[in-house]
C-alpha cells in the first residue's frame, strides 16, 4: 500500500527568497505529494521544482494555494472569490483548502465564511472529502492555552459531512501549532471523512524556520497514488570540514540558524 504525505501549512505571507527556499526545501525534505498553503501573497512564493501550483490569491490579496506532485491526477478545481480557499480532486479525494479569517473581531465575518463561502466547495461530494488548513478557531477548549475563538458553523459543517479531525489532542501533553503573546492554540488542522479514517497511517506536528505556524503532515494509504522513488543519499566528503574556510563559512551559517530557531 502506497503512503501519500498531505501538509498543511500557513506560509504568513512570505517574500523573502531565503524563507521561500526554506519552504522548498522542507517540501522536499519530507518528500511531501501534496501541500496546503495559505496566506500566499503571490504565485512565486509556492512554485517548487517537481510540483504544480495551484493559487487563489483573491481580492484579500492574502489566499491559499495546493502545491501538488506533477504526476498526479488533479481535476474539478473550483476557487472563491476571497481568495480564502481552494479545492480539487486529487485521485478520486475530494480535497479543500481553507484560511478563515482571523480574530475575535472577525467572528461575524468568519461564521460567513464557513456558512456560505465554503459550502459549494464540498456541497456536490460525498466521502472521500479532506479539508485542511488555517481554521483561526478551535472547536474544543483543550486545543489552546489561553483565550480562544469557536465556531458554530464549522463544528456543523464537521458534523454534516461526517469528518474526523486527524489529531488526536493529548490532554496530558498537548501540542499547538501558532504562539502568541496570549496563547498557544491548534489553529492548523486537518479533517478526512470519518469513512476513510482507516486510511490514516500517521499524523506529525512539525515546527518551521520560515513562519510562525507549524506544519501538519498526515499521512494516508491511497491505493491509486503510485509512490515517487525517493531520491538516492547524498554523502558529503568528511575532509571538507577539515577546512578553514569551510569552519569559517559554516560558523556563519551557524549563527543565521540560531536566529531562526528563536
Amino acid at each position: 500500500m502506497n503512503v501519500t504525505r498531505i501538509a498543511s501549512v500557513n506560509i504568513n505571507g512570505i517574500r523573502n527568497e531565503t524563507r521561500i527556499g526554506m519552504l522548498k526545501d522542507f517540501i522536499w525534505t519530507h518528500e511531501l505529494d501534496i501541500v496546503l498553503v495559505q496566506e500566499v501573497t503571490a504565485p512565486e512564493s509556492v512554485d517548487t521544482p517537481g510540483y504544480i501550483s495551484y493559487t487563489n490569491i483573491g481580492y484579500e490579496m492574502r489566499g491559499t494555494a495546493i502545491i501538488a506532485r506533477q504526476d498526479l491526477q488533479i481535476t474539478n478545481i473550483d476557487k472563491i472569490p476571497s481568495g480564502r480557499a481552494i479545492a480539487m480532486v486529487i485521485c478520486g479525494i475530494r480535497i479543500i483548502n481553507v484560511y478563515a479569517p482571523s480574530g475575535t473581531a472577525k467572528r461575524t465575518e468568519r461564521e460567513r465564511f464557513y456558512n456560505a463561502e465554503l459550502p459549494p466547495l464540498f456541497s456536490e461530494y460525498t466521502s472521500p472529502i479532506l479539508i485542511g488548513g488555517d481554521f483561526n478557531c478551535i472547536l474544543q477548549p483543550i486545543d489552546s492555552t489561553g483565550p480562544f475563538t469557536s465556531s458554530n458553523a464549522l463544528a456543523e459543517i464537521v458534523r454534516g459531512l461526517r469528518l474526523t479531525d486527524m489529531w488526536n489532542q493529548d490532554p496530558s501533553h498537548p501540542m499547538f501549532t501558532h504562539y502568541s503573546t496570549t496563547g498557544a492554540t491548534r489553529i492548523d488542522r486537518i479533517y478526512l471523512s470519518t469513512a476513510n479514517i482507516e486510511t490514516k497511517k500517521r499524523i506529525e506536528i512539525i515546527p518551521t524556520a520560515y513562519t510562525d505556524h507549524h506544519a501538519v503532515v498526515l499521512r494516508l494509504s491511497i491505493p491509486n497514488i503510485e509512490r515517487r522513488r525517493r531520491r538516492g543519499r547524498w554523502k558529503m566528503n568528511p575532509d571538507i570540514v577539515k577546512e578553514t574556510t569551510f569552519k569559517v563559512k559554516f560558523q556563519i551559517e551557524w549563527e543565521k540558524w540560531q536566529g531562526y530557531k528563536r
